[in-house]
Protein backbone atom coordinates (compact mmCIF):
# COMPACT_ATOMS: atom_id res chain seq x y z
CA UNK A 1 0.00 0.00 0.00
CA UNK A 2 3.04 2.15 -0.85
CA UNK A 3 2.33 5.49 -2.43
CA UNK A 4 -0.95 6.25 -0.96
CA UNK A 5 -0.60 10.20 -0.94
CA UNK A 6 -4.46 11.48 -0.45
CA UNK A 7 -4.55 14.73 -2.79
CA UNK A 8 -0.57 15.41 -3.35
CA UNK A 9 -1.23 15.67 -7.06
CA UNK A 10 -3.30 14.61 -10.39
CA UNK A 11 -1.57 11.10 -10.22
CA UNK A 12 -2.57 9.44 -7.47
CA UNK A 13 -2.31 6.10 -7.56
CA UNK A 14 -5.51 4.08 -8.92
CA UNK A 15 -6.16 0.98 -7.28
CA UNK A 16 -8.59 -0.57 -10.01
CA UNK A 17 -7.87 1.98 -12.89
CA UNK A 18 -10.61 0.01 -14.88
CA UNK A 19 -13.51 0.95 -11.97
CA UNK A 20 -12.15 4.00 -11.11
CA UNK A 21 -15.24 6.08 -9.53
CA UNK A 22 -16.02 9.54 -10.60
CA UNK A 23 -16.89 12.53 -7.95
CA UNK A 24 -20.66 11.93 -8.33
CA UNK A 25 -19.90 7.64 -7.94
CA UNK A 26 -18.01 9.07 -4.63
CA UNK A 27 -21.15 10.87 -3.44
CA UNK A 28 -23.31 8.96 -3.95
CA UNK A 29 -21.92 6.07 -2.84
CA UNK A 30 -20.91 7.41 0.41
CA UNK A 31 -23.81 9.16 1.01
CA UNK A 32 -25.99 5.71 0.41
CA UNK A 33 -23.42 4.28 3.16
CA UNK A 34 -24.02 7.20 5.28
CA UNK A 35 -27.98 6.54 4.77
CA UNK A 36 -27.71 2.72 5.51
CA UNK A 37 -25.50 2.62 8.15
CA UNK A 38 -27.30 1.97 11.32
CA UNK A 39 -25.33 0.87 14.43
CA UNK A 40 -22.36 2.06 12.40
CA UNK A 41 -21.08 1.86 9.03
CA UNK A 42 -18.50 0.09 8.74
CA UNK A 43 -20.30 -3.18 7.54
CA UNK A 44 -22.21 -1.48 4.97
CA UNK A 45 -18.86 0.16 3.86
CA UNK A 46 -17.36 -2.76 3.56
CA UNK A 47 -20.48 -4.33 1.49
CA UNK A 48 -20.35 -1.48 -0.99
CA UNK A 49 -16.40 -0.70 -1.58
CA UNK A 50 -15.78 -4.48 -1.45
CA UNK A 51 -18.90 -6.80 -2.76
CA UNK A 52 -20.63 -3.96 -5.13
CA UNK A 53 -18.38 -1.68 -6.10
CA UNK A 54 -15.85 -3.58 -6.52
CA UNK A 55 -13.27 -0.66 -5.60
CA UNK A 56 -11.15 -2.58 -3.14
CA UNK A 57 -10.31 -6.11 -2.35
CA UNK A 58 -11.29 -7.56 0.48
CA UNK A 59 -7.38 -7.07 1.40
CA UNK A 60 -7.13 -4.07 -0.17
CA UNK A 61 -10.21 -2.86 2.52
CA UNK A 62 -8.90 -4.50 5.60
CA UNK A 63 -5.58 -2.54 5.18
CA UNK A 64 -6.87 0.61 4.72
CA UNK A 65 -9.32 0.08 8.33
CA UNK A 66 -6.51 -0.99 9.97
CA UNK A 67 -4.70 2.67 8.73
CA UNK A 68 -7.47 3.85 9.31
CA UNK A 69 -8.19 2.65 13.09
CA UNK A 70 -4.46 4.45 14.10
CA UNK A 71 -5.89 7.59 13.28
CA UNK A 72 -8.13 10.33 15.35
CA UNK A 73 -11.92 10.14 14.58
CA UNK A 74 -13.90 7.61 12.84
CA UNK A 75 -12.18 5.29 11.18
CA UNK A 76 -14.67 4.99 8.56
CA UNK A 77 -14.78 8.49 8.22
CA UNK A 78 -10.82 8.54 7.84
CA UNK A 79 -11.79 5.54 5.49
CA UNK A 80 -13.80 7.81 3.03
CA UNK A 81 -11.31 10.44 2.82
CA UNK A 82 -8.78 7.52 2.16
CA UNK A 83 -10.58 6.23 -0.93
CA UNK A 84 -11.77 9.29 -1.94
CA UNK A 85 -8.61 10.59 -1.75
CA UNK A 86 -7.08 7.75 -3.96
CA UNK A 87 -9.57 7.62 -6.80
CA UNK A 88 -10.30 11.38 -7.11
CA UNK A 89 -7.36 13.03 -4.96
CA UNK A 90 -7.76 15.91 -2.67
CA UNK A 91 -11.90 16.88 -4.34
CA UNK A 92 -12.70 13.00 -4.08
CA UNK A 93 -11.82 12.88 -0.41
CA UNK A 94 -14.11 16.45 0.29
CA UNK A 95 -16.71 14.64 -1.75
CA UNK A 96 -16.80 11.24 -0.05
CA UNK A 97 -16.64 12.99 3.49
CA UNK A 98 -19.82 15.60 2.76
CA UNK A 99 -21.31 12.37 1.29
CA UNK A 100 -20.88 10.30 4.16
CA UNK A 101 -21.80 12.84 6.84
CA UNK A 102 -24.38 15.17 5.24
CA UNK A 103 -27.14 12.60 5.81
CA UNK A 104 -26.43 11.98 9.55
CA UNK A 105 -26.05 15.20 10.55
CA UNK A 106 -29.62 15.99 8.58
CA UNK A 107 -31.10 13.03 10.69
CA UNK A 108 -29.15 13.74 14.04
CA UNK A 109 -30.35 17.73 14.07
CA UNK A 110 -34.09 16.53 13.20
CA UNK A 111 -33.59 13.78 16.54
CA UNK A 112 -32.30 16.20 18.74
CA UNK A 113 -34.62 18.93 17.95
CA UNK A 114 -37.83 16.22 18.56
CA UNK A 115 -35.92 14.42 21.11
CA UNK A 116 -37.61 15.67 24.08
CA UNK A 117 -41.05 15.06 23.26
CA UNK A 118 -40.26 11.87 21.24
CA UNK A 119 -38.62 10.40 24.37
CA UNK A 120 -41.41 10.07 26.48
CA UNK A 121 -42.92 7.84 23.36
CA UNK A 122 -42.22 4.22 24.17
CA UNK A 123 -42.45 3.39 20.94
CA UNK A 124 -39.40 5.60 19.86
CA UNK A 125 -37.49 4.59 23.23
CA UNK A 126 -38.15 0.64 22.06
CA UNK A 127 -36.81 1.81 18.43
CA UNK A 128 -33.79 2.89 20.24
CA UNK A 129 -33.41 0.10 21.69
CA UNK A 130 -33.56 -2.29 18.75
CA UNK A 131 -31.51 -0.08 17.13
CA UNK A 132 -28.89 -0.58 19.97
CA UNK A 133 -28.93 -4.33 19.36
CA UNK A 134 -29.21 -4.40 15.51
CA UNK A 135 -25.90 -2.07 15.44
CA UNK A 136 -24.27 -4.59 18.16
CA UNK A 137 -24.81 -7.79 15.75
CA UNK A 138 -23.71 -5.50 12.55
CA UNK A 139 -20.50 -5.04 14.61
CA UNK A 140 -19.88 -8.54 15.26
CA UNK A 141 -20.81 -9.74 12.13
CA UNK A 142 -18.46 -7.34 10.35
CA UNK A 143 -15.43 -8.09 12.95
CA UNK A 144 -15.82 -11.99 12.00
CA UNK A 145 -15.81 -11.41 8.42
CA UNK A 146 -12.79 -8.97 8.83
CA UNK A 147 -11.13 -11.88 11.01
CA UNK A 148 -11.99 -14.68 8.53
CA UNK A 149 -9.45 -12.59 6.02
CA UNK A 150 -6.42 -12.04 7.73
CA UNK A 151 -3.82 -14.61 7.61
CA UNK A 152 -4.12 -17.51 9.90
CA UNK A 153 -0.11 -17.02 11.36
CA UNK A 154 0.18 -17.78 15.18
CA UNK A 155 1.13 -13.68 15.16
CA UNK A 156 -2.22 -12.09 13.73
CA UNK A 157 -3.49 -14.39 16.40
CA UNK A 158 -1.86 -13.61 19.50
CA UNK A 159 -2.25 -10.00 18.27
CA UNK A 160 -6.28 -10.19 18.01
CA UNK A 161 -6.41 -12.20 21.13
CA UNK A 162 -3.86 -9.93 23.30
CA UNK A 163 -5.98 -6.98 22.05
CA UNK A 164 -9.64 -8.38 22.64
CA UNK A 165 -8.89 -10.00 25.93
CA UNK A 166 -6.88 -6.89 27.03
CA UNK A 167 -10.06 -4.29 26.12
CA UNK A 168 -12.84 -6.57 26.97
CA UNK A 169 -12.16 -8.80 29.94
CA UNK A 170 -9.65 -6.96 31.52
CA UNK A 171 -11.29 -3.62 31.18
CA UNK A 172 -8.11 -1.69 29.55
CA UNK A 173 -8.47 1.30 27.44
CA UNK A 174 -7.98 0.57 23.78
CA UNK A 175 -5.74 3.21 22.98
CA UNK A 176 -3.08 2.43 25.28
CA UNK A 177 -3.70 -0.74 24.33
CA UNK A 178 -3.18 -1.05 20.76
CA UNK A 179 -0.08 2.02 21.27
CA UNK A 180 1.79 -1.10 23.10
CA UNK A 181 0.77 -3.51 21.08
CA UNK A 182 0.58 -2.76 17.66
CA UNK A 183 4.45 -1.87 17.76
CA UNK A 184 5.26 -4.53 18.84
CA UNK A 185 2.73 -6.46 16.19
CA UNK A 186 4.77 -4.33 13.55
CA UNK A 187 8.08 -5.05 14.71
CA UNK A 188 7.38 -9.01 14.78
CA UNK A 189 5.91 -8.64 10.89
CA UNK A 190 9.15 -6.73 9.61
CA UNK A 191 11.66 -8.92 11.55
CA UNK A 192 9.84 -12.35 9.86
CA UNK A 193 9.89 -10.36 6.09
Amino acid sequence: MSGYLIGVDSKTPELHPSNQPDLTDLFLTFLRIGLLGFGGVLAVSRIELVDKKGWLSEQEFVEMLGICNFLPGANVVSLAVFVGGINQGLMGSVVAFIGLISAPIVIIMVLAHNYTQWIENSYFRASLSMMASCGAGIIVAIAIRLFQELEKSLRYLLTVGVIVTCVSVLGLSIIPVVMVVAPIAMFLEAREK
